[in-house]
């Protein structure tokens, strides 16, 4: 602005001094000899110059409220500026919200899917295990029936077996058809024999000389029972005892017994 003024002020003293000196060479060279035109000429100048100096001064005059306008609005651009970047820090400060309330959301949602997994595996295994309960409660249900008949038919063959060193209580009973050679054997009192312990009871059934013939391998509950139904082995020609030891197997029949012998017919 102060250079606008010293511009200005500077502007006016030059047009002061060069109509001044306008005026003295007219004075000087004004004679009857020049002509009107020529007399007029400096003083034309003088006022097209002070024309300009006043177009001039006018515009510098405007310069200051132009700029102030200039600064007011770049003043209330930056003002909306501001407010608008206000309004972006609002609107992303309430999206970090809403995003984090939505990992939490997921979080939980991820937490509960896992325990519904966990729950239907847990279902399906029981589904399965009652599957296997009731798979063998019928067909602990078909050997009991298939016991009764057996044991109600009045041709069927009874063998009574016992502990052959009179030291407990163990006992047994081997039920057969001589023409079917199907039956049953049932054990009680003896010390428990678990399936899949790496232990079975095999029992063994003798004709005469002959040598003991693999029959059945089963195990016990427990308390020490078990029922399984048999098959006298189709090659012997009679029946006359059993045994019953315990081997150290308890997937696939013995050739030969040799294991304690635990029951025995009387």
């Amino acid at each position: 602005m102060q250079s606008l003024a010293h511009i200005w002020l500077a502007s006016r003293q030059s047009a002061c001094y060069f109509a001044a000196k306008i005026g003295a060479v007219n004075s000087t060279v004004s004679s009857p000899s020049n002509s009107v035109l020529f007399r007029w000429v400096p003083w034309i100048a003088v006022a097209a110059l002070c024309a300009m100096l006043l177009v001039v001064s006018l515009q510098l005059r405007s310069l200051p409220a132009r700029y102030r306008a200039l600064i007011a609005d770049l003043q209330g651009e930056m003002k909306q500026l501001r407010t608008q970047m206000k309004d972006l820090f609002a609107i992303n400060e309430q999206q970090e919200r809403e995003i984090e309330a939505f990992r939490q959301v997921n979080a939980k949602l991820t937490k509960e899917n896992a325990e519904w997994i966990r729950l239907t595996e847990y279902l399906k295994q029981e589904i399965g295990n009652q599957n296997v309960k009731s798979a063998q409660s019928q067909e602990r249900f078909a050997e009991q029936t298939a016991l009764i008949e057996l044991i109600e038919d009045p041709t069927i063959n009874v063998a009574t077996l016992a502990d052959p060193s009179n030291k407990t209580r163990a006992c047994a009973r081997v039920y057969w058809h001589g023409a079917t050679k199907k039956g049953v054997v049932v054990v009680a009192n003896l010390a428990p024999v678990l399936k899949g312990n790496g232990a079975s009871l095999e029992l063994w059934t003798f004709c005469g000389k002959s040598p003991a013939a693999p029959t059945k391998l089963f195990w016990t509950d427990p308390a020490g029972q078990g029922a399984y139904p048999i098959e006298v082995p189709g090659h012997l020609t009679c029946v006359d005892k059993f045994t019953v030891t315990l081997e150290a197997t308890d997937d696939e029949l013995l050739p030969v017994p040799k294991g304690a012998v635990v029951l025995a017919s009387k």
